[in-house]
């Protein structure tokens, strides 16, 4: 029996060998029968195989300035939400979106919670039930704690929430690693001894069954949120308790089969905690560096447009000029240098020459905006390697007398 319509296979694939969502895999998109263990087993096998394929790891980014971190290194597979999902004792907790094995805030704050309860059960201080009251929150639903703290601390509020905030523990790896699932197995000898039909006799044909989980060698981190109420004694007590549960007493399902059990050594923590900011600050600079690429490509987009608007608009208001006014604007933009320059290569035998549209054009500058000029030139003598001016003088008179017949040019 399948868990969707037959569009959705269709789209996905008859075993849904398409999906590149775990999440989905495992929650939604099933082959379900449950007298037979073999579609079972290819099921799971299925989804681990989606999850190592598609599965995407956690972004550490987002940090918390004053949280307790530390990575832990898992020892052991990790069994996780196993009673939750679709198939009989095979679920596993598995982020909706990325799909990466996660432990959730409430499952950690549990078992520091239930380690800490331990140690009071040991050493039944009035003092310490004050501490984990102000770490856990009050009441703790211990009723025998509830009652020590309730006498060591007589003004405290009928309910305290706890001064700290425990994070759900990611998978933790540099570039290029990812946190693999696995395959596990459970085989009950006696099916029907634990049905209530028979004694355990050693007749009955075993029956494997196979679960998701994470495989031993894993790195998670887990963190620690301080909230307004928390002083340093409240975070040295919570990391106390979290270091001990998940390395004496683990976490997820079936720890007393030696199951989610973690190590934890402080030094190589601190080592892994560097590194992953150095990786962090590397994907930083490199996402800035490429905002700033993509800036300067769209700033280089934008200047481009705007200078085509610019020439077209250029293009479109010389189109509506005469020759002599666009030789007269080209003139009146020269420096100084320049139209004196283009001024001595006014006579004939000149190279390069001026043709006679822009020496009519100088000549109007000249009675005009650069008459200033025109009486230096009259003064002017030639040198040895400058242009002969008296010649010029003359042959600019000649051009105004033939363009200008009748009219002085003084």
């Amino acid at each position: 029996m399948f868990t969707t319509v037959n569009a959705i296979r269709t789209l996905l694939g008859n075993r849904y060998e398409y999906c590149e969502s775990p999440s989905l895999r495992l929650e939604k998109f099933l082959c379900l029968n449950n007298n037979d263990s073999t579609q079972r087993t290819q099921e799971i096998n299925q989804v681990v195989a989606c999850c190592n394929k598609y599965g995407k790891q956690p972004p550490l980014e987002r940090q918390f300035s004053t949280a307790i971190n530390l990575v832990a290194r898992l020892e052991a597979n990790l069994i996780i939400n196993q009673a939750g999902g679709i198939l009989e004792n095979a679920g596993l907790c598995l982020e909706p979106l990325r799909g990466y094995p996660y432990i959730p805030g409430s499952a950690v704050k549990g078992v520091a919670h239930h380690t800490a309860w331990l140690e009071w059960c040991d050493n039944p201080d009035p003092d310490l039930a004050v501490r984990i009251a102000r770490v856990f929150g009050y009441p703790t639903q211990e009723s025998a704690l509830d009652l020590a703290i309730k006498s060591a601390w007589p003004e405290i509020p009928d309910a305290l929430a706890g001064a700290v905030s425990f994070l759900a523990a990611v998978p933790w790896t540099l570039e290029g690693e990812k946190t693999a699932l696995g395959i596990d197995i459970c085989t009950s000898h006696h099916t029907h001894y634990y049905q209530g039909k028979q004694e355990p006799f050693d007749d009955e044909s075993p029956i494997p069954l196979v679960f998701p989980v994470v495989r031993a060698g894993a790195k998670f981190l887990f963190r620690i949120v301080p909230l307004a109420l928390a002083d340093d004694a409240v975070c040295r007590d919570a990391r106390h308790w979290l270091i001990n549960a998940i390395c004496t007493g683990g976490i997820g399902a079936k720890t007393a089969a030696g199951y989610g059990w973690f190590s934890c050594d402080e030094k190589q923590s601190e080592l892994w905690l560097q590194k992953m900011r150095e990786e962090i600050n590397k994907k930083r600079a490199a996402r800035v560096e490429q905002q700033n690429d993509q800036r300067l490509r769209e700033e280089k987009i934008q200047a481009d447009a705007q200078a085509t608007v610019i020439r077209e608009r250029e293009k479109q208001r010389l189109a509506t000029m005469t020759p002599e006014q666009i030789l007269d604007e080209t003139v009146s933009k020269m420096s100084p240098e320049q139209f004196m320059t283009r001024i001595g290569q006014f006579c004939l035998n000149a190279r390069p020459s001026v043709s006679p549209e822009e020496k009519a054009a100088l000549l109007r500058a000249l009675k005009g905006s650069r008459h200033e000029i025109w009486e230096q030139m009259r003064g002017m003598k030639r040198g040895k390697n400058t242009p002969n001016w008296p010649q010029i003088v003359n042959e600019i008179f000649a051009l105004h007398k033939k363009l200008y017949d009748g009219e002085k040019m003084s």
